[in-house]
């Protein structure tokens, strides 16, 4: 997931809501083992040394438990700009742009267990590898993937992409990185995973950030267009073949995007709506896979974090209000109907499931 609010700063666009004062902690006891949980990450506002906060939402109990990190490790933060998480078997990895480091917590007790500084990197995304003991990190202002040794964290390699460099997807023995120039590139870099080399660049359309393996087997990338010319482009979602490495076919949205996209294995792709001029997103529209027809405003709102719990079907949905106040987290049926909303905290950016 990206950092939209922190985007449109380093663009010059002058966003002053980021810059409010976070809601103070709201530390409490540390929540008890939870086996079925929504693991909200907040960026935290612009600027902030201690503004990523972590919150779980149980769902068997239907709680909320704030500052998880806070209370579970003395009170102390994860750090500054929350960009990106990702949970993997017992562990959850954490990076965090703005204070430069990845982290590494246990997810039974939420005890911090590790952080590696990567100074002059502007950590974004991470994408784990365990089948061959490397994390990836996307460099956004070093048109470069950083290699990691995912037992250690430790820089390992340095592979050079496009410009901008957000999301990540691995299909088989290939990662997929997202070149977004923030609207300016229009590429998709494919790293052969055997040789930590490019065998490939792809042109999509403007704005690659995200991209996910759809039920179909196909990389499906959301380009957010490019909302800063004169002339606009528009968004879309554009289907790439893995094995033949060409587009297969670039779907119109009718609009920009946010970046965010995710797969339902039943057959759907979600994608968060950006209104021209909007950095804190829009409704989330639906793509069917077999048709690849979109169904726009398929949930109403304004949001800036999207994902699909992959047993239900469920679409969560995070609106993070602007950053004038605490966000909300929302959880949708594939019909689209409302199934519950929860106050969680200061800029929810990334959802991630733990079952």
């Amino acid at each position: 997931m990206t950092s939209r609010c922190s985007v449109a700063i380093s663009l010059t666009i002058l966003l002053g809501s980021c810059t409010q004062e976070p809601s103070g902690p709201d530390v409490g006891p540390a929540p008890p083992a939870i086996a079925h949980a929504v693991y909200v990450f907040h960026e935290g506002n612009f600027g902030d040394p201690s503004g990523a906060r972590l919150a779980v939402f149980d769902i068997d109990r239907d709680t909320l438990f704030r500052d998880v990190v806070e209370a579970a490790n003395g009170g102390a933060h994860l750090g500054s700009l929350g960009d990106d998480m990702v949970l993997e078997d017992s562990l959850a990895y954490f990076v965090m742009s703005g204070s430069e480091e990845v982290k590494v917590l246990r997810l039974r007790d939420h005890l911090l267990l590790r952080s590696v500084a990567l100074p002059g990197s502007t950590p974004h995304d991470i994408l784990l590898d365990p089948a061959r003991g490397r994390a990836y990190v996307t460099r956004l202002y070093q048109s470069s993937v950083l290699v990691l040794n995912l037992a250690t964290l430790l820089p390992v390699d340095t592979i050079d992409v496009g410009p901008n460099p957000q999301g990540m997807v691995l299909h088989e023995d290939r990662l997929f990185v997202c070149n977004s120039g923030y609207g300016s590139s229009n590429t998709v870099s494919v790293i052969d995973l055997a040789t930590d080399l490019v065998a490939a660049t792809i042109q999509v359309a403007d704005g690659p950030a995200q991209a996910v393996v759809g039920p179909d087997g196909m990389v499906w990338v959301a380009c957010t267009g490019n909302p800063f010319l004169g002339l606009p482009t528009p968004g879309h979602v554009v289907i790439i073949n893995p094995s033949s490495l060409s587009v297969e076919a670039t779907i119109d949205v009718d609009g920009h995007l946010l970046g965010p996209i995710a797969a339902d294995p039943e057959g759907y792709i979600y994608v968060i709506a950006a209104p021209f001029g909007s950095y804190f997103g829009g409704p989330v529209n639906r793509i069917t896979v077999s048709s690849r027809a979109v169904t726009p405003s398929f949930v109403s709102g304004t949001f800036y974090a999207l994902a699909v719990e992959p047993v239900t079907g469920d679409v969560y949905v995070a609106d993070v209000r602007a950053f004038q106040s605490d966000g909300e987290l929302r959880r949708y049926n594939r019909e689209g109907v409302l199934l519950r909303s929860v106050d969680v905290q200061r800029g929810p950016g990334t959802l991630r499931f733990r079952r």
